[in-house]
């Protein structure tokens, strides 16, 4: 490790600065406790809370060059552009609005989640060329400078922990005694605390920065384990591309499984992070062995694959249902695992030493996530606004939403696109060019008021009922009172208590099958010397399964179902294909229990539910 990471901050220098930081938290926590200014205006709350929590850190971790100007003035930006994000957020995004919640909807998380990441990877570039004097980024210090401040922050959040139980266990001591004061102070008195947490963070970060012996043997023992962890992350990559590669065409040709980016992005990234370990600051040539080392520089070529696949299937579900903040983010993480995928496949290119361009890769990505990360916390780019427009514009094309209000884009706008949802909201009421101007109008009217996301089901929508498809189809009673039987195991899981079930001839043998959908994942009855039996409970990847989305009964209302041969007997509901096995052994069947649970439960024959995507 370099000689100026051996450098620490003086003890008057962190105590005075966390002290400062605890009477701020003081202040703020006092405020929220008492419901009065900033708490009552987020737009000056916001900022200033930002630069309470993270500048004092920020400050900290830059204080071995407290003696440079330009620590200072990194300091001092560091705080501005912490106050603007505030600013912007507060006013525009968490609220308040008339009639609705600060942070409804936990925007206040993602802006601390957001603000740490940007920090985190921003303080090595500043923290080189504070300790150089040159803004050309030095690939070992940087990454030196990188696991410095992970181990600070991590030894820190220790030292706090075992703080708190400390100070946990001395209350409780004393409480049994009958002397309640301790607890009072450490765990009733909120304002207290905080400040408290503040001047142990301080002391905790001296601690941790006296450590320095611990700390850079943890940096290898650290680095030394993960890297080994790569082989498996690369084991389990190169099984699912082949597996993707057999199976893929089917996923993208019948639609049959929803492609989860979710799992895929994690895979990318943790693997890129496990070739991070084994690269290291890149002074060893051959981390591993020779053969190790070519099959994992031959399989990062494999990452790309994964990534772009990850980001297609964002691009489904954004072509379906529009964007989302966390659709946004999404689309924000993936371009970023592909960027890091490319640049590792980039860098497996040459064999003499291994990876050997990681480093390059490392930094261009670093840059590129702190500008874009940058331009989401600022009106730029901001996920609200490009949500905002995405759902204004899904509801010019189609004013009539299939749907429930509470999963329209007119309560979407409402909830989830800040201050840019509501003005769009009032752009639409007063709507004066468009053929469905009076529809989209009151929609708007009626979203504007809304005081809940969710709206509680009315009585008449809590009346159990089974609807059957055809309408003009002959209905067992046997089978209307068995779909009826115990209504509270499926109706918590509705929008309406409604059961929609299409008598089908699924084997083209004249006799008709029950398909029931509305109560989570779709069920498969059928007639069996008399008596009708389960045979089957869909399993499905669509994030709505535990509902039925209103756009199935409108394909069965209208008609709009077939049954596909000849592989399989597929029923085919407008953009919904449910894939039946084609023979059954009813004593084999093992019921699941009813509702969103079941969709664990082990049946035979599976039925398999799949979205096909527009």
């Amino acid at each position: 490790m370099s000689a100026s990471l051996s450098r620490r901050p003086s003890f008057r220098f962190v105590m005075a600065t966390a002290t400062l930081q605890g009477l701020a938290v003081h202040y703020l926590a006092g405020a929220a406790t008492d419901a009065t200014w900033p708490y009552t205006t987020t737009a000056a709350w916001t900022p200033l809370l930002l630069i309470a929590v993270f500048a004092v850190p920020a400050a900290l971790l830059l204080g071995e060059w407290r003696r440079q100007r330009a620590m200072w003035i990194a300091v001092a930006a560091i705080a501005l552009a912490l106050g603007a994000i505030g600013l912007f957020h507060g006013s525009c995004v968490i609220g308040p609005a008339p009639n609705q919640p600060v942070d409804p909807q936990g925007e206040g998380f993602l802006l601390v989640l957001g603000v740490f990441a940007l920090l985190f990877h921003a303080l090595p570039f500043i923290q080189v060329r504070l300790a150089t004097g040159r803004w050309s980024p030095d690939y070992p210090r940087l990454f030196a400078f990188a696991w410095h401040n992970t181990l600070a922050l991590a030894l820190t959040a220790a030292f706090m922990a075992v703080t708190w139980i400390l100070l946990r266990v001395w209350a409780e001591l004393f409480d049994m005694l009958g002397i309640h004061f301790f607890r009072v102070i450490f765990f009733a008195l909120w304002p207290v605390t905080a400040y408290l947490l503040s001047v142990t963070a301080g002391a905790s970060f001296v601690l941790a920065s006296t450590a320095e012996k611990m700390r850079a043997a943890l940096h290898l023992q650290v680095l030394a384990l993960l890297k080994w962890f790569a082989v498996l992350a690369v084991f389990i990559l190169v099984i699912f591309s082949l597996a993707l590669a057999f199976e893929g065409h089917v996923l993208f040709t019948t639609h049959r499984h929803a492609i989860s980016a979710t799992w895929l992005l994690a895979l990318t990234l943790i693997t890129v992070y496990l070739y991070n370990a084994g690269y290291g600051d890149g002074r060893e040539p051959q981390p591993y062995p020779p053969f190790i080392a070519r099959a994992l520089r031959l399989a990062a070529p494999l990452l790309v694959v994964v990534s772009l696949v990850a980001l297609l299937g964002l691009a489904v579900r954004i072509d379906e249902y529009g964007l989302s903040v966390t659709r946004v983010l999404g689309v924000f993480v993936g371009v970023i695992a592909t960027a890091y995928a490319v640049g590792y496949a980039w860098a497996a290119r040459r064999a003499e030493r291994w990876m050997g361009a990681i480093g390059t890769a490392n930094v261009g990505v670093a840059l590129g996530f702190i500008a874009v990360l940058a331009a989401m916390l600022s009106p730029v780019l901001s996920p609200y606004r490009l949500v905002a427009d995405s759902m204004a514009a899904r509801i010019i094309r189609n004013p009539l939403h299939e749907g429930k209000l509470d999963e329209s884009p007119f309560i979407a706008l409402r909830f989830e696109a800040g201050r840019f949802g509501r003005e769009r909201l009032a752009a639409l009421k007063s709507l004066r060019e468009h053929p469905k101007r009076d529809v989209i109008r009151a929609a708007a009217a009626e979203a504007s008021v809304a005081t809940v996301r969710w709206r509680p089901l009315h009585a008449a929508e809590r009346e159990p009922r089974v609807v059957f498809y055809p309408a003009e189809s002959p209905v067992d009673p046997a089978l209307r009172n068995l779909l009826l039987a115990n209504p509270d195991g499926w109706c918590r899981y509705q929008d309406t208590c409604v059961r929609h079930v299409l008598l089908v001839d699924l084997r083209g043998t004249g006799h008709s099958d029950a398909v029931v959908l509305g109560e989570g994942d779709p069920l498969l009855y059928r007639s069996i010397d008399g008596r009708w039996t389960e045979l089957g409970r869909a399993t499905t990847q669509a994030s709505d399964g535990c509902v039925v989305t209103r756009s199935v009964a409108q394909s069965l209302e209208r008609g709009d179902y077939r049954v596909a041969e000849p592989a399989q007997r597929d029923l085919v509901i407008g953009a919904h294909t449910f894939a039946f096995p084609v023979e059954e052994d009813p004593r084999s069947v093992r019921r699941g229990p009813a509702g969103c649970s079941a969709r664990d439960a082990v049946t035979v024959p599976e039925l398999t539910v799949t979205e096909l995507s527009p």
